[in-house]
């Protein structure tokens, strides 16, 4: 969404690609919207207590 408000420059893409880069397999992006309450029900249900954080950004 901050690409929506500010602009293109205001984009978090590059930081997704890097921790894509740097952790592989390791990180598992999702473009959800964490007042999504849907959304997040699914993300929690797929993975439950494998998940170890949560990066919002």
């Amino acid at each position: 969404m901050r690409q929506s408000f500010f602009g293109k420059d205001a984009s978090t893409e590059w930081n997704r690609d890097r921790l894509q880069h740097q952790y592989g397999d390791r990180y598992v992006h999702h473009a959800a919207d964490i007042r999504d309450r849907e959304a997040m029900a699914k993300v929690f249900s797929t993975y439950g207590t494998s998940i170890e954080l949560i990066i919002h950004s």
